[in-house]
């Protein structure tokens, strides 16, 4: 680092977004479909159903951004995404901060 840099560090910081679930996919390779989420060890979701799909869908197929489980995916964690600005004066606190 120059030593005129030093005093002004930058940082390119990376978020991904939460994951809501899985969904189904068309998923192809050289060509040929594969299956949609394969699994060897077969996980099980939250709510017990299983996180694997061993079909073929094509990409125009309905399936196809579906998902696994419609609860795992319409219930998201309490707290995702970036919380409401406090209005002036307001300290409380935000909701996602623990």
């Amino acid at each position: 680092m120059r030593e005129e840099d030093s005093g002004h560090p930058r940082v390119f910081l990376t978020l991904a977004a939460p994951s809501f679930g899985a969904v189904h996919a068309h998923r192809a390779k050289a060509g040929k479909t594969q299956p949609c989420r394969p699994h060897r060890d077969d996980p099980m979701c939250p709510h017990g159903r299983p996180e694997r799909c061993r079909a073929t869908h094509q990409a125009d197929a309905p399936q196809a951004g579906q998902p696994i489980c419609v609860d795992c995916y319409e219930n998201p964690p309490p707290c995702c995404g970036t919380p409401a600005p406090p209005t002036c004066g307001d300290a409380s606190p935000s909701p996602c901060q623990g």
